[in-house]
């Protein structure tokens, strides 16, 4: 069997990495593989009509092959351009699939379609509200007629759609795929990272990272962004004791959007906090930046608590999360859908609302004095991690590149 994989490859990318892994497995699997490889960067500068060029070099490509895997993620599909393109031009590489006769397409969506129930509406005015509520009913029709037409009943040899999340799959239903043409897969998760450090372990990652000895340490790792809550654990830590301490493990995505500026929100919050409400905390936040293995390594051990304050989004799974829950150590998320559906299948985190930071500021105290609790979840994620390994995952993938 050969599997021609649409993704992008070898770059900072969640999605990358969960290619990458997933490969490495196929392989274990005697399934050959070949990436055709999304250059974001490159896609950044082409025209529309360069981008929809790329993508049928790519048709043409799959023909030799008996399955394409698409991974997919919104902006992968539109270069520099609106949106409504992303639809477009994903509609139209599916339709060229069906022309050519691809055997089996199979599609793992990553990103719900977050226009399916409109923008949120709070504190805008009736103008803005309509104008939204009407952008968000275009991009509902444009889906529906040129991706969601693919994933019904009569397709049902050619293709097939993956999620995350039994959350994801009721998104997909409303869109208009049929119930057959999904599968939920969860996210799969690499073997145990970490055992429980020593205590002297312990200690000693401290004092290589500056941190007092008697510190409780809050680690929050990867990338700096808005939507993964680093002000909820700033501002959760300001109403936490001196001996408390944060650490952001990492710095800006390097592929962001240049209009967003999270560290410097970050900073500008840090310095609002300590001049406007006299919170002395900077010496308490360590910014990392990029982290090598070997920082990160240090990391893990000096942490007690792992947080992943996520605001409320239309993700449907973290590639971050994964490095929590293969740490050795508890951890505490926010009450997103995708956390909370793991949370119902594992107890392996505490929970407390999106942005709701006094709350994660009391789940820390209590979790820091409950010691039993901090055990079980870190046996729970155990559990959780080997049930879900991407050797599992990866041979129900497999199973879907069969036709039925």
């Amino acid at each position: 069997m050969r599997v021609l994989h649409l993704s992008t490859w070898e770059e900072t990318c969640g999605i990358a990495g969960y290619a990458k892994d997933l490969v490495q497995e196929l392989d274990k699997l005697g399934i050959e593989n070949e990436v055709f490889p999304i250059r974001r960067k490159d896609m950044r500068y082409m025209s529309l009509e360069e981008i929809e060029s790329h993508f049928e070099s790519f048709c043409d490509r799959a023909q030799a092959f008996d399955i394409v895997h698409i991974q997919h993620e919104h902006s992968f599909f539109c270069g520099s351009h609106p949106f409504r393109n992303s639809v477009l031009i994903f509609g139209k590489l599916l339709k060229r699939l069906r022309q050519k006769r691809i055997r089996r397409v199979v599609v793992t969506f990553h990103t719900e379609p977050f226009f399916l129930d409109g923008d949120r509406l709070e504190n805008l005015s009736l103008k803005a509200s309509i104008v939204r509520r009407a952008k968000a009913a275009y991009y509902r029709w444009l889906w529906h007629n040129h991706v969601a037409c693919y994933f019904r009943y009569k397709h049902r040899d050619q293709f097939q759609a993956i999620v995350h999340s039994k959350n994801s799959r009721l998104s997909m239903l409303k869109s208009g795929f049929a119930s057959e043409r999904i599968a939920v897969i969860s996210l799969g998760f690499p073997a145990q990272r970490h055992t429980q450090a020593s205590p002297e372990a312990q200690l000693q990652a401290k004092r290589t990272l500056g941190i007092p000895d008697n510190a409780t340490v809050l680690s929050l790792f990867g990338f700096i962004a808005a939507y993964k809550g680093p002000d909820v654990a700033i501002k959760a830590l300001a109403h936490l004791p001196e001996s408390v301490y944060l650490i952001l493990a990492g710095g800006p995505h390097p592929e962001s959007d240049p209009q967003e500026t999270p560290l410097q929100d970050v900073l500008a919050l840090i310095k609002r906090l300590e001049q406007e409400e006299n919170c002395a905390i900077s010496h308490r936040i360590l910014i990392t930046g990029f982290v090598p293995f070997e920082l990160l390594d240090t990391i893990h051990a000096a942490t007690d608590i792992c947080l992943a304050p996520y605001k409320l989004s239309n993700l449907s799974a973290s590639a971050a999360i994964s490095w929590a829950l293969t740490s050795g150590k508890p951890t505490i998320a926010s009450k997103i859908p995708a956390f909370r559906e793991m949370n119902e299948t594992a107890q392996c985190m505490v929970l407390f609302q999106p942005s709701a930071y006094l709350e994660l500021s009391w789940q820390i105290l209590n979790l820091m004095e409950d010691k039993q609790l901090q055990q079980d979840l870190v046996k729970q994620a155990g559990a959780y991690v080997e049930k879900y390994s991407w050797p599992a995952m990866a041979k129900r993938i497999s199973y879907l590149y069969k036709p039925e």
